[in-house]
């Protein structure tokens, strides 16, 4: 598993990464420190080296990100390694799109919530409308960026 740990966020990382590693999962985790410092490249290069290894037979990915995943995973599936990814198909567009690649909506795995997800989209709007709520605080605009 993959995961990148932006300042301040620790403690709501913490419990996920203590909990994947509980059930036997090795975790890499890398500091958000700008823009540009996600783990793509690290699983990228992860997973060459595992396909070049040729014991790479399947393949889950739970990422949004097609700039950086789709054209490698679909030359994975070219390959004969069979690719999953999973995530909110709001957010994975290439999946969903890809011919190849098998996607797998989160909230479709029983178990994964308790309840259904407030998912209303503009592609998804009742007939009577819908408020989409904020997705973030409007404060956080007299905050300065980093």
């Amino acid at each position: 598993m993959f995961t990148n740990v932006a300042p301040g966020s620790t403690e709501v990382v913490r419990p996920w990464v203590e909990a994947l590693r509980n059930v036997g999962f090795a975790v890499f985790a890398k500091p958000k420190l700008t823009e540009d410092s996600d783990v793509d490249d690290d699983m990228l290069a992860h997973i060459r080296l595992r396909a070049a290894e040729g014991s790479l037979q399947n393949l889950v990915v739970a990422s949004g990100d097609g700039r950086a995943f789709r054209e490698p995973l679909e030359e994975l599936d070219a390959a004969g390694t069979a690719v999953t990814v999973i995530g909110f198909r709001e957010h994975a567009s290439f999946a969903l799109n890809s011919e190849v690649i098998e996607f797998v909506d989160l909230e479709d795995i029983e178990g994964v919530f308790r309840e259904p997800l407030p998912r209303i989209t503009l592609d998804s709007l009742p007939e009577t409308g819908a408020w989409l709520p904020p997705f973030r605080s409007l404060r956080s605009l007299l905050e300065p960026r980093r």
